[in-house]
């Protein structure tokens, strides 16, 4: 305003404005300045204020404060010393918002906000007051704007609080007006249920009639002259004693907030009647609860919210910005945009459309158990898979049945009521989980791999999405490409722009099951949905209006329907036209769902959505107010991560696998929506989960695949193999595959960016079963017996054993205990000093001498023990069965010695020794193991010999160490004349120690005892309690406690002799060096065989003194077989014709399965589509 020809009212000179802040400037004239006369009150404009008391003794005076975040030094006294007087304050209206000064031509100046102080007084001081509720006795305003609802002031007379007050956010609409923080509405409810109240400009007025009306005076003078301006220094803010009142609460709407550049054409005032409330808007739906019949839920929904808007993940209320985003937390938040009339969407205008399943028969037109709605359909018959498809008329979405359904569906198993307050709050009746892990003793190794196609695409970019249909495979990230499954070509590559990436893929639906996978949906993260061509590579329809600008990170098939989900939580469905597939011009916004996915599945007409823990199940539909959510609250488990997959079986189709983020699986009802059990299968993320034929498929973020038989207990691990050099993306299992290429494909994709194409019928690991379950058909068996014995030396020589009687007789009593054994294994560790530095180094740098015939050259120490077990061989041997030496090996302490009855000698082939260095990274022998592997007769016999890290905390390291011992493919694979496959199991070919049909580990494994001190442990030793110290070895727990574990997959019998280490040399006391290290069974051996091919007879010690470890031995009676090769060519034969047969069952089941739950069809049209020649 121009203030170059204005005069002060007073008659004093001319007051000049400087361009400064409209704050400051307002606040500094208007101290020196007359209020301007205020217009007169209507009905449209706030209520004036009553007169404030200020009390006129010299002992008060007002201080002015300098701003109002920083006090002046005078103010800083208390202010609050009025408390009978500042009960009678009344809030006055806030201040307006800063302006840009300007020069326009004179305004009619507005009313003053402050009263105006008389000429001889200061400018007043200022007391704010924070909200508080109000009285119960008082009504609430219930003022109309979204997602706030929070109480109205009690009464025009507040308390002056003496606390910090923090200063709220501006409101962005015009009137200015400061609103304060409010508490957020519970979500899923309608809210405005109270009283209304009148307000122009978003200015309070009172709330009830017999409120009391004020008026706004001046302050009393005080006798003391203004301040003089001081420009230079920080802006001052003049103010009065008021009292700052809280803005009426504004209860969430119906209708989605406006973009910011629509217009305010119409403002909706709050409802002044109490019985009124707010309606629900039809454009903007929320999912059809079931009625609760307790109290308690329902009181939890209207404290923490329900499916609706305004809630934050997990049902938890959280306070939202005018523009939607969630605040995390209860720092000030700008308040909302004024309601607006209900105005046309910004989005593309979108024909409501019947649904595609109107019309489709219903339920018990399709021979279905229409016994429940909600849950999955049963079959009456057994021979096909449960259709999942479309098949609930439109009847069935009645309101009052899907309920009444639903609540009796909800009941919990096992009798137990839903009072139970971990029902009611969104906890499942709480299921232990498994202590047992899946058995891996049968996996198989093997990469289920198809012999006539590529086994690996190379994807070259960093691709993210992946899907598979027929003879194509689509992989989109800042591109999108397809290859060929069958070439492995690329067919078409699209970049889409600096940054622009696509975030959902799927390839469309179609009327005619030929035409499948020939068009893609493309979701990108701008909330952009494509329809591209991949014959002309060309974006033939597109919409940017659905999921606006919010990333899309879903495309669901349904039937022939497609729904979209961004991360908003915004789903789109989107069903067929006339030409039987869905178009991008006609969808049906569903009712929001909860933010942060992390996993989803459609099942039957079911939307299962996890967000982070918790569960939730849906039903979405393409009619309007169809849709539905079916569970009262979050389903969830305590003590378990975050859900990162989801999958179901179709031979278990009343059954839905979570994958969790540390290694469980958790198993839930689709019936009654109930946790029927977790298992605990892996150390890592389960990253995928997918159902393929009877079997669950799962990819870690290790980059393995791991293939489970989940209707045993403990489960069985049927396959196991490295997909990935990098954590894995996804895996797609291909159901139209069997209609389109006569095979079950299944596609994985991982972050080394490489595309695996796998057998999802397990061909090759079905025939293996078969000729090895059939083996005696084809082979004769023989039973043989062998010896093992381990010892840690301790760097003894042979010579030491001959001072003391009972260590001579050792080897007499070992050799001529039992019977004589078929092949005699002696495995020693630490037959040099480890210590010896001179030594250890010579054997780092030196390599091994080799004589004329390239083998290797034993030292001193190893020749003096090979002929020391010579001659005992020799000499406690009975003379009629001969012994000859089969194979020596020696890394730096360690020493293998393998003795065969000379009778066996022309029966042993494909005699092999691998050496494997664990120490120092690898670099070292003085730990490691020494492997040696030989055919006897057509069975595969190998023998490990180990010595592990030490130290009684390193049992990671000893865990890294034998897995690295049994996975090292250092072995030579076997000639196959001289070799069949039925002579190695698991799938492997003889070049991995896991390979052979009989595998037997021993040596020093070093494992210690945990958790007991070291008088504890001798004491139980002594008493014989030698369970209670089991319980401790690190060897047991770790097998229990980790799945990944290797040798798990090996067997020990069980321990009845005392701890082996560690001994005073020479004697039978326990350690009595300085470090007092407690006992341990540090000696073991373990084996491992397929079937009944192996079986120990014994285990036991041996008291041997020239060392500080007792040495152990055990006895095995082996299974050995001789393949008769006419009869296994036959028999194979006969297993692969089996198999054909097994195929087209699979194959016509799974047909049956996709063109239910994939095309579309109802049983009776697929099955006439599968007898079509």
């Amino acid at each position: 305003m121009d203030q170059s020809g204005r005069s002060d009212i007073d008659g004093g000179s001319p007051v000049t404005q400087k361009p400064v802040s409209s704050l400051r400037s307002r606040f500094e004239v208007v101290s020196t300045t007359k209020p301007l006369p205020v217009p007169p009150t209507t009905a449209n404009t706030p209520k004036t204020y009553k007169t404030l008391d200020v009390p006129t003794t010299s002992s008060v005076q007002s201080t002015p404060r300098q701003s109002l975040d920083i006090p002046h030094r005078e103010h800083q006294r208390t202010l609050s010393t009025q408390s009978d007087s500042s009960s009678k304050r009344t809030p006055p209206e806030p201040p307006k918002p800063r302006r840009r000064p300007a020069t326009p031509p004179p305004k009619a100046r507005p009313a003053p906000i402050l009263p105006p102080p008389t000429a001889q007084s200061s400018a007043p001081r200022v007391d704010i007051t924070s909200p508080r509720s109000p009285p119960k006795d008082v009504p609430r305003a219930v003022p109309m704007s979204l997602g706030m609802n929070v109480p109205a002031p009690p009464s025009p007379r507040l308390q002056t609080s003496s606390g910090h007050f923090r200063i709220p956010s501006r409101s962005t609409s015009p009137n200015g007006a400061i609103s304060l923080s409010r508490s957020p509405s519970p979500r899923g409810r309608v809210a405005g249920r109270g009283q209304g109240s009148d307000s122009v400009d978003g200015l309070p007025t009172p709330l009830a009639k017999n409120s009391t009306k004020t008026t706004m005076g001046p302050p009393p003078a005080v006798n003391r002259a203004p301040p003089p301006v001081n420009r230079a220094a920080k802006a001052r803010v003049i103010s009065t004693d008021l009292t700052v009142a809280p803005r009426p609460a504004e209860p969430m709407t119906s209708t989605i907030t406006p973009p910011r550049n629509m217009p305010n054409t119409s403002l909706v005032k709050s409802t002044q009647s109490t019985s009124q409330s707010a309606s629900i808007s039809p454009a903007q739906p929320i999912f059809e609860r079931p009625p609760t019949r307790h109290v308690v839920p329902a009181q939890r929904r209207q404290a923490s919210g329900s499916m609706g808007y305004g809630l934050g993940i997990g049902g938890s209320p959280q306070r939202k910005h005018s523009d939607g985003e969630v605040n995390p937390g209860n720092k000030p938040v700008l308040p909302p945009r004024r309601e607006l009339a209900p105005l046309p969407r910004t989005s593309v205008e979108i024909p409501a459309r019947i649904s595609s399943d109107i019309g489709r028969p219903s339920a018990l037109a399709l021979g279905l158990s229409t016994g429940s709605t909600i849950a999955s359909p049963r079959v009456t018959s057994t021979a096909p898979p449960t259709p999942r498809g479309r098949q609930v008329s439109t009847d069935m979405f009645s309101s009052s049945q899907s309920q009444a359904l639903v609540r009796s569906n909800q009941r919990d198993l096992d009798g137990s009521s839903r009072d139970d307050p971990s029902v009611m709050h969104g906890f499942s009746a709480e299921v232990a989980s498994s202590e047992v892990y899946p058995d891996p003793s049968q996996a198989n190794r093997r990469p289920p791999c198809f012999k006539d196609s590529p086994k690996s695409i190379a994807t070259t970019y960093d691709l993210r999405m992946i899907d598979a249909c027929g003879e194509y495979v689509c992989c989109a990230g800042a591109a999108t490409r397809v290859w060929s499954l069958l070439t492995g070509k690329m067919i078409m590559s699209t970049p889409h722009g600096e940054g622009v990436k696509i975030s959902a893929v799927c390839f469309k639906p179609v009327r005619k099951i030929e035409d499948e996978g020939k068009r893609l949906w493309l979701g990108t993260n701008w909330g952009e949905i494509l329809e591209m061509d991949i014959a002309t590579k060309k974006i033939i329809a597109n919409n940017n209006q659905a999921h606006m600008r919010r990333e899309v990170i879903k495309i669901f098939r349904h039937a022939s329907e497609l729904w979209t989900l961004d991360d908003e939580g915004k789903l789109y469905v989107w069903p067929a036209d006339e030409s039987g597939s869905p178009n991008l011009a006609n969808g049906t916004l569903n009712p929001r769902l909860p933010r942060g996915h992390t996993a989803s599945l459609v099942v039957d007409n079911n939307l299962w959505l996890a967000t982070g823990k918790e569960i939730r199940v849906f039903r979405p539909s393409a009619v309007a107010d169809h849709a539905q959510e079916l569970t009262d609250y979050p389903l969830m488990q305590k003590n378990i991560g975050e859900i990162a997959s989801v999958a179901t079986i179709s031979s278990q189709p009343e059954l839905i696998y979570f994958g969790h983020s540390d290694g469980k699986i958790s198993v839930y009802s689709r019936k009654d929506y109930t946790c029927a059990e977790v298992h605990s299968v892996s150390m890592y993320k389960v990253s995928s989960l997918v159902g393929v034929g009877g079997y669950l498929w799962a990819g870690y973020s290790g980059g393995t695949i791991f293939v489970y038989d989940t209707t045993t207990r403990p489960w069985m691990i049927k396959k196991e193999w490295r997909g990935h050099a990098m954590p894995i993306v996804d895996i797609v299992v291909d159901r139209s595959s069997i209609w389109k290429l006569d095979r079950l494909q299944v596609v994985s994709l991982g972050m080394d960016n490489m595309i695996k194409i796998w057998d999802g019928m397990l061909e090759d690991d079905w025939i293996d079963n078969e000729m090895h379950r059939n083996d005696s058909q084809f082979c004769t068996f023989k039973e043989m017996t062998s010896l093992v014995m381990t010892w840690n030396a301790g760097a003894s020589k042979p010579a030491d054993l001959r001072y003391d009687e009972q260590n001579s007789n050792f080897f007499r009593e070992l050799l001529q205990t039992s019977s004589v054994p078929d092949v005699v294994v002696f495995g020693l560790q630490e037959l040099v000093d480890l210590e010896d530095k001179k030594l250890t180094a010579k054997s780092f740098f030196k390599s091994k001498k080799q004589d004329a015939y390239g083998n290797e050259q034993l030292s001193s120490a190893y020749r003096a023990w090979r002929d020391y077990f010579s001659q005992c061989i020799e000499e406690y041997m009975p003379p009629k069965e001969p012994y000859i030496l089969l194979h020596t090996a020696s890394l730096v302490g360690l020493f293998t010695c393998v003795f065969v009855k000379s009778a066996h000698r022309a029966k042993i082939k494909e005699v092999h020794a691998a050496e494997v260095k664990t120490g120092m990274g690898g670099l070292h022998g003085n730990k490691g193991g020494l492997v040696v592997r030989f055919l006897l007769d057509d069975a595969s016999l190998c023998f490990v010999n180990v010595h592990l890290a030490a130290g009684q905390d390193h049992v990671m390291n000893r865990n890294h160490d034998i897995t690295t011992i049994l996975e090292t493919a250092n072995l030579p694979i076997p000639n196959p004349a001289a070799a069949r496959p039925e002579s190695f199991a698991h799938g492997g070919d003889g070049a991995m120690v896991m390979d052979h049909e009989i595998c037997i580990i021993n040596g020093d494994l070093n494992y210690r005892i945990d958790g007991l001190p070291r008088d504890t442990v001798t004491a139980a030793i002594q008493s014989g309690d030698l369970k209670k110290l089991i319980e401790h070895d690190q060897f047991t727990q770790t097998r229990h406690r980790n799945p990944a574990f290797i040798l798990r997959a090996f067997r020990e019998e069980r321990i009845t002799f005392d701890p082996t280490y560690k001994y005073d040399v020479g004697t039978n006391r326990y350690d009595t060096s300085e470090k007092r290290r407690t006992p341990a069974w540090c000696d073991r051996i373990l084996y491992r065989g397929t079937g009944d091919k192996i079986q120990q007879t014994e285990y036991r010690r041996h008291e041997l003194k020239t060392s500080d470890h007792r040495p152990v031995s055990g006895r095995f009676t082996m299974r050995i077989k001789t393949i008769k090769a006419d009869k296994r060519l036959e028999v194979r034969r006969q297993c692969e014709q089996e198999f054909l047969k097994v195929k087209r069952e699979l194959e016509h089941e799974a047909a049956l399965d996709y063109l239910v739950s994939v095309f579309g069809l109802s049983v009776e049209e697929a099955r006439k589509q599968l007898q079509k020649p």
